[in-house]
């Protein structure tokens, strides 16, 4: 049977105004649910993703469900904190009012719509719901349609756990983008591409929909002459590969002193062979590609660099296939972005190498840019580095590796200027899917006599409190 997405907007709509979600208990032990699902669906999770992208069992678990498993303990364990009303300090002038107290309360948004990548199918999808439950709110789950598998078990462990008016997992494949969009939603998160992003912010826009972007960009990585190269290739290499790139935040272009190049090169080949053995097509280890779509764009790209390959290049259209490939693009100059391999997101495990002389003009020439998602430095340079954190705008990043900050849910995941709107992880996604409602209460009767007409005695009282206010 077809569900009609007006039909669970109602009941969600009708679920959510009864008040339901607001009580803090009631978030908690629907999180406890959720926990023990996924505990239950492990090998289904498992079994789904390797369908869907071949990826490997140990990044499964890595990737998609421990994340996932954190996420749940750390909001169980502290969601009645965040909860709690926040009290404020109330400026002393207002003391005129009476006995006043200050405070902020958070309140759900209400009903929410998430829509999830194919890259990371089940982390992606279960992380955004996991903050939307424990801020109260009601959930429509619009999974990936590339990912089969997947889909197909969120749709079966979240619909058998949860009643539909609270949170429910669209089948992709009966439910069309513009049909989806058209709808009034409280809150929007989308992660995904900067180009589907926009079409969502204009959708959203027509309702005054606040919105959650995850996208992406062109991440660098850059290694400055300073660093420890056999440690910067293995960490470089580890971010580039899981997923077989398939990931917003993997290092996509390197920019290495030109001092060191040769050797970070050839400790990124001998990085690659320990990760994924002589022959990666046949390592359990590495995953393929999700679709013929994504696969024929890195087809272009090798073949278009054919010349610049320095390592890899091999392709299998049979499987999805395409090796760890290294491609030497020379010295960087102003035309480098007119490159096949770096007109867009590369988003598989093609890495462009890139020279350059001197690590503060890099930094500066990146600064033009478009501000990306993640950004990377491998330095022991401590005024490199601090010229890196603070002159150059990115969503997030690492000092000496690559894509873990993205695994600490203490630190807020997310974008900045074309690489997204707005933050998540842990406390984040609660206050993404909050709104923090500020109140002032006065005590007894005490009416505001200060305040109200300006003769001169109160006046001269304003201007005390001012003088006392420039202290």
């Amino acid at each position: 049977m077809v569900v009609k997405l007006d039909e669970i907007l109602d009941e969600q709509k009708t679920y959510f105004n009864s008040g339901a979600t607001l009580d803090v208990d009631f978030r908690i032990e629907k999180l406890k649910i959720l926990k023990s699902a996924v505990a239950n669906y492990k090998e289904k999770i498992v079994s789904a993703v390797y369908k869907d992208l071949r990826k490997p069992e140990f990044e499964a678990h890595t990737t998609e469900i421990l994340p996932v498993l954190e996420d749940l303990n750390h909001a169980i364990r502290n969601l009645k904190k965040w909860a709690a009303p926040e009290r404020v300090k109330t400026p002393f002038y207002l003391g005129a009012l009476g006995t006043v107290e200050s405070f902020i309360v958070n309140e759900p948004l209400g009903n929410t719509l998430i829509i999830s990548p194919f890259n990371y199918p089940f982390q992606l999808s279960i992380v955004p719901l996991i903050g939307a439950i424990a801020a109260g709110n009601t959930v429509i789950i619009k999974p990936s349609s590339d990912t089969i598998y997947t889909t197909k078990i969120l749709m079966e462990m979240i619909n058998s756990i949860f009643a539909r008016e609270y949170v429910y997992v669209l089948d992709p494949k009966t439910v069309l983008y513009f049909e989806l969009l058209n709808k009034k939603y409280d809150h929007i998160f989308f992660t995904g591409s900067p180009y589907t992003g926009k079409k969502i912010l204009e959708a959203a826009s027509r309702n005054l929909t606040p919105v959650t972007l995850e996208l992406g960009g062109k991440s660098p990585c850059i290694v400055e002459q300073s660093a420890n190269i056999e440690n910067a290739a293995r960490s470089i290499m580890q971010g580039k590969l899981v997923n077989s790139g398939q990931t917003c935040i993997a290092p996509d272009y390197l920019l290495v002193q030109n001092n060191t190049k040769e050797y970070l090169i050839e400790e990124l080949k001998k990085a690659s062979k320990e990760l994924l053995g002589p022959i990666p097509q046949e390592s359990e280890n590495f995953g393929r590609i999700i679709n013929e779509k994504q696969f024929t764009k890195l087809k272009e790209i090798v073949t278009a660099e054919s010349e610049n390959i320095i390592f890899g290049g091999e392709i299998d259209e049979c499987g999805l296939y395409v090796s760890p490939t290294l491609l030497d693009l020379g010295e960087y100059n102003d035309e480098i972005f007119n490159s096949p391999a770096m007109q867009n997101e590369i988003f598989g495990p093609v890495l462009p190498i890139i020279t350059y002389e001197n690590a503060y003009d890099i930094i500066k020439k990146l600064k033009k840019l478009e501000k990306p998602l993640a950004a990377y430095i491998f330095s022991n340079d401590e005024n490199i580095i601090n010229e890196f954190i603070t002159s150059l705008s990115f969503g997030g990043g690492c000092i000496n590796d690559t894509i873990l900050h993205g695994a600490n849910n203490n630190l807020p995941f997310g974008g900045v200027g074309l690489s997204g709107i707005g933050s998540y992880h842990g406390k984040f996604t609660y206050d993404t899917f909050s709104h923090r409602k500020g109140i002032l209460k006065k005590k007894g009767d005490k009416n505001n006599k200060l305040l109200l007409s300006p003769d001169s005695d109160k006046l001269n009282s304003i201007k005390k409190i001012e003088k006392l206010m420039e202290f």
